[in-house]
């Protein structure tokens, strides 16, 4: 599916805004919030920080800049977020790699050295220094996101998850 055609599919689920069930059954009314596009400038300036973003998630900033379901503990961060991590990202994580969404206890990231492959999405592992390759791009992330109410799918993958480490050598040393 096309970048353009899941934004679309956002600005319709947020016109609805049909109440969902969250975590613990807890019914959350008007739960999609969807935001002023992203400024330009402000996604150049985290790129020039060493981070490359993949074009659908350039995309989706500049259409909204990043987006809420219900309440902070399901996100995908705006840009100002990205960028006040940064601090963090440089001194916790390998060159390139940055955490881009919060969902239900699991901290999303993405290596910007992988991103030519398709497979660049990981999760925060249950070892140290281990992280899950959710085995997608952006567009695909968002696309399952959407279809499973914006709850953490990647915990129910069915297959073997490869692991990636991403944390700096300096925490593991």
């Amino acid at each position: 599916m096309e970048i353009q055609t899941i934004l679309e599919s956002l600005v319709t689920i947020t016109k609805l805004n049909n109440p969902i069930y969250a975590e613990g059954a807890n019914l959350i009314n008007k739960p999609w919030v969807l935001r002023e596009g992203a400024d330009k400038e402000q996604i150049k300036l985290f790129e020039s920080r060493g981070y490359q973003l993949p074009r659908e998630l350039y995309q989706f900033l500049l259409f909204t800049n990043g987006i809420e379901c219900g309440s902070s503990e399901q996100q995908i961060y705006d840009i100002n977020t990205l960028i006040e991590q940064e601090k963090v990202n440089r001194s916790e994580f390998r060159p390139g790699i940055y955490n881009f969404a919060y969902f239900l206890g699991d901290r999303l990231f993405i290596d910007s050295s992988l991103i030519d492959s398709g497979n660049y999405i990981f999760f925060e592992g249950t070892g140290f220094n281990n992280g899950n390759l959710i085995g997608c791009d952006f567009i695909t992330f968002l696309e399952r996101l959407i279809v499973c109410n914006f709850h953490n799918y990647w915990r129910w993958l069915d297959y073997p998850q490869k692991t990636i480490s991403y944390l700096n050598d300096c925490f593991y040393k």
